[in-house]
């Protein structure tokens, strides 16, 4: 999917507000922030251009305001995108160098002269509007914004599937392909003579080439070290490409990104408690050893805005004729962010790489010794949340599964390794709530893009949102 870079201030962001204060302290105070304006009709614009683009914005701020800008955004209604922040052009100028090796930009979006010398850059089409007051149908005739029906998700025909993969890898024969499951990705199942493989292709628009390639290396490494993982199979005709695992499909909505997996072997021990100690041993090495590794990521990291903020945006829509729920889910939000932080810093070993999605649906078992797969949503983020996952899965069918001996098992397994502090442990069912919450809003990222609406109704919230105030009971933040 190409990409369209957005100016903020003066261009989508009224802060005139403001100007008075150039200078001193007050003018990036929260207080003031939160008083700017979406300039007129930029709003309704951006979400159109969402639909057919992926919008990467950019401002002349200090970057420690990232944040702070991001959730401005997602409050005045624009559709999300990646926010970089540069005090000085030289800055902003060093952070489209960047940018242009992660996206492909059809325009750049601003209201000053110095915007062009960043679009310039890029090598792309540039329009600046004028200040405050931008001409938004310029944009809509210029970037010939269609009316026909746009595609947001298309399936690949398994038999052509199956002739990408003759032309990529060899594998023994005969070969077959079947279409297996979708969600976050599609999923094709590979015989290859005995042997089964997994083919994932990504949907488009969720991550970039960059991101991949980096997961590739990742749990190659990992297997390297002895952790146990599907491991992605070497292309035998990938000649001049800097990663041998990626592959590239056009897609009507964009370019998908495909890795072949091997399978993870499958014959588990009826020992939970022997399982449990060693998946939670695995997880603490997994951990030790991204640290020693020291892991690249860039994707983005598994923080508040990933588990809060990004989630109630994307569920806003759906429970506006619901506003007392939707007020339990950002309250409750809050106050977890405020009882995290007042537990754990963001410093090894507390924060790191994380798997992300370690649950039973994601490892498979040969005896007790667990073997792990699907890093969709790896990155930094703090241990505590990675090790609540498998707790508050397992919590769906057992209520009281965190009173257990297999979760206990599971916490001793994981402690064999790293004993974990008292704060940790408080954080899990905080972390399990805020995963609650980013369930929730995955969901309706899902429905927009692959799945229909017909189960995001009022039995849904119902039953996620008991289960979101269990967890907040759990740790003791539930109002009455």
């Amino acid at each position: 999917m190409e990409a369209v870079l957005i100016f903020i201030d003066g261009t989508i962001c009224d802060m005139r507000h403001r100007i008075p204060a150039m200078g001193s302290e007050k003018f990036f105070s929260e207080e003031n922030l939160a008083k700017d304006k979406p300039t007129q009709g930029s709003v309704e614009c951006l979400n159109e251009l969402a639909e057919v683009y992926e919008l990467v914005y950019i401002g002349a701020r200090p970057d420690i305001y990232t944040d702070a800008t991001h959730k401005w955004l997602l409050d005045a209604g624009f559709p999300e995108g990646k926010v970089y922040l540069g005090s000085s052009q030289q800055e902003r100028l060093d952070i489209v160098k960047e940018l242009k090796k992660r996206f492909v930009f059809r325009a750049g979006i601003g209201d000053r002269w110095d915007d062009n010398e960043l679009h310039l850059e890029l090598g792309c089409k540039s329009f600046i509007l004028k200040e405050w007051s931008p001409d938004w149908d310029v944009v809509r005739k210029h970037l010939e914004m269609k009316l026909a029906p746009r595609v947001r998700y298309s399936q690949f025909n398994a038999e052509d599937i199956k002739k990408e993969l003759l032309q990529r890898y060899e594998l023994e024969q005969p070969l077959s392909c079947r279409f297996y499951d979708f969600g976050m990705n599609d999923i094709y199942l590979i015989r290859a003579g005995n042997t089964n493989y997994y083919l994932r292709i990504s949907l488009a628009g969720i991550h970039q080439r960059i991101d991949y390639l980096e997961e590739m290396n990742i749990i190659k490494t990992l297997a390297e070290r002895g952790i146990r993982a599907a491991v992605p199979v070497k292309m035998a005709h990938a000649a001049g490409s800097d990663n041998p695992f990626v592959w590239e499909l056009a897609a009507p909505e964009g370019i998908r990104y495909a890795a072949l997996f091997t399978e993870a072997p499958k014959q588990p021990s009826e020992d939970n408690e022997s399982c449990a100690f060693h998946l939670g041993r695995m997880l603490a090495m997994l951990h030790r050893t991204a640290d020693e590794e020291n892991f690249r990521v860039s994707r983005e990291p598994i923080d508040m805005r990933q588990l809060a903020e990004k989630p109630l945006a994307g569920i806003r829509p759906y429970l506006e004729n619901r506003p007392a729920d939707y007020r339990c889910l950002k309250e409750g939000a809050a106050k977890l962010k405020i009882f995290i932080k007042d537990r754990l810093s963001e410093a090894s070993p507390e924060y790191g790489f994380c798997h992300g999605d370690l649950h039973s649906g994601n490892v498979f078992f040969e005896g007790v010794d667990p073997t792990i797969f699907d890093f969709d949503c790896m990155g930094y983020g703090w241990r505590a949340y990675d090790i609540c996952v498998y707790a508050w899965d397992e919590s769906f069918q057992d209520e009281k599964f965190m009173e257990g001996n297999t979760w206990k098992k599971y916490l001793e397994g994981y402690e064999s390794v790293r004993p974990l502090s008292r704060e940790e442990k408080e954080a899990i069912p905080a972390f399990a709530a805020l995963r609650e919450l980013w369930m929730i809003g995955l969901h309706a990222e899902v429905m927009e893009k692959n799945a229909g609406c017909c189960w995001y109704q009022d039995d849904y919230f119902d039953y996620q949102l008991k289960v979101f105030r269990q967890w907040l009971n759990r740790c003791g933040l539930l109002s009455e």
